[in-house]
C-alpha cells in the first residue's frame, strides 16, 4: 500500500526497497526535510502551459470564434481508471464505480472507460486538474496529488496543452461573458441527465437558439440506481449522436461523469467545441449534487443573464 502510494505520487524512484524474510523495508534516500524542496515540487510536465486566470478567456475565445476545442477535467475517478493496473487496483475502481453507478463494473467496461479517457485527455486543448498540494497521506489527497505525475508518466500530456484548475467549470458557469458567447453559438448541445435544463437554457438565451439535449442516467448517489448495461449502452449511443450533431461552431456542454469525457473529444475532432462542465449543469438546473453546495453566483447565472438580456432589449 505504501509503495503504491509512493508510485502514485511520482516519488518511488527516491526510495530503496528491500525484503527480509516476511518484511518489506522502505527507506527514503533523502530525509523528509529535503523531500518538499527536491522531489515534491518537481514539475512533471514543464512543456504544458499553465492557464491560470486566462483559462476562462481562452474558452470564451474558442466559443466566439468557433475554434475546434476541448476541455476535460481530471479528478479522483478519472485518475483511478486511467492508471488502473498501473498505480491503482480493483478496490480503487470499485470505490469510483459505487459512487458513479452504485455497483462494480467488469473489466470490459473498465477498459472501455480507460481507453476513452486516455484519448480525450491526450487530445484536449485544456485540462483541469489540481496542482500538487502539500504532502499528505490522506487517501483523497494522495489521489489529488497523483494526477500530474500519473498523466505525465502515462504520456497523456502534450506540448501546447493548457493546464488549469479543475474548478474552471464553476468559473465558466457564472461568467456573463461565457454565457454571452454561448448565446451566439451556431448550435448548443447539452449532454446531461437534467431534462429541465433544456428549457432553462433555451429561455435564458431568448428562445430562438438551436438547443439540443442528449439525456442519460444520472450519478447513482444523486439520482439513484439504473440498469448498468443499459447505462453503458446509452453512453455508447450518445457517441453516435454527438458525431451527427457536431461541426464548426457547435458547442457541447457535457455533464456525464467519468463515462462521458470522450464526448468532448468527439465534438472537437469534427470541428466542434466540447466542454466538460460537469456539476455546473446541475447547479444551473437547481440540483444540489455536491456536498458543499453551489454559490449563488453559479446557481443564478442563467436567470441573471436572461434578465439582463431582456432589460437590454427593452
Amino acid at each position: 500500500m505504501l509503495f503504491r502510494a509512493l508510485r502514485t505520487l511520482g516519488i518511488d524512484q527516491h526510495v530503496d526497497v528491500a525484503t527480509s524474510a516476511d518484511r518489506c523495508l522502505i527507506k527514503f534516500k533523502r530525509g523528509r526535510a529535503q523531500l518538499d524542496k527536491r522531489l515534491w515540487n518537481v514539475d512533471h510536465a514543464p512543456y504544458v502551459a499553465r492557464g491560470g486566470a486566462s483559462a476562462v478567456n481562452t474558452v470564451i475565445n474558442a466559443v466566439e470564434k468557433g475554434i475546434p476545442f476541448s476541455m476535460v477535467r481530471v479528478g479522483h475517478c478519472e485518475i483511478r481508471f486511467l492508471a488502473y493496473n498501473y498505480l491503482f487496483g480493483d478496490s480503487d475502481i470499485k470505490a469510483s464505480a459505487m459512487l458513479q453507478w452504485g455497483q462494480p463494473v467488469d473489466k470490459a467496461k473498465i477498459d472501455w472507460i480507460k481507453g476513452n479517457l486516455a484519448t480525450a485527455i491526450a487530445n484536449a486543448k485544456m485540462l483541469g486538474f489540481k496542482a500538487r498540494d502539500e504532502f499528505s497521506s490522506k487517501p483523497l489527497k494522495i489521489l489529488e496529488n497523483s494526477v500530474a505525475a500519473c498523466l505525465a508518466n502515462l504520456s497523456l500530456l502534450r506540448p501546447g496543452q493548457i493546464q488549469t484548475d479543475p474548478n474552471v467549470h464553476f468559473e465558466l458557469g457564472k461568467s456573463e461573458e461565457f454565457l454571452h458567447a454561448l448565446s451566439k453559438a451556431r448550435k448548443l448541445v447539452l449532454v446531461s441527465p437534467r431534462k429541465e435544463l433544456h428549457k432553462q437554457v433555451a429561455a435564458a438565451f431568448g428562445g430562438a437558439m438551436d438547443v439540443h439535449h442528449l439525456d442519460l442516467p444520472g450519478e447513482f448517489r444523486i439520482d439513484g440506481p439504473s440498469d448498468l448495461d443499459e447505462r453503458f449502452a446509452r453512453f455508447r449511443a450518445i457517441e453516435d449522436e454527438v458525431a451527427k450533431l457536431t461541426g464548426k461552431g457547435v458547442v457541447f456542454l457535457v455533464g456525464a461523469g467519468v463515462g462521458g469525457k470522450q464526448y468532448c473529444e468527439l465534438a472537437r475532432a469534427d470541428g466542434g467545441i466540447g466542454l466538460d462542465l460537469g456539476s455546473t449543469l446541475d447547479a444551473w438546473a437547481g440540483v444540489e449534487s455536491r456536498g458543499g453546495g453551489f454559490s449563488v453566483e453559479l446557481t443564478g447565472a442563467l436567470s441573471r443573464f436572461h434578465a439582463k438580456s431582456l432589460a437590454t432589449r427593452a
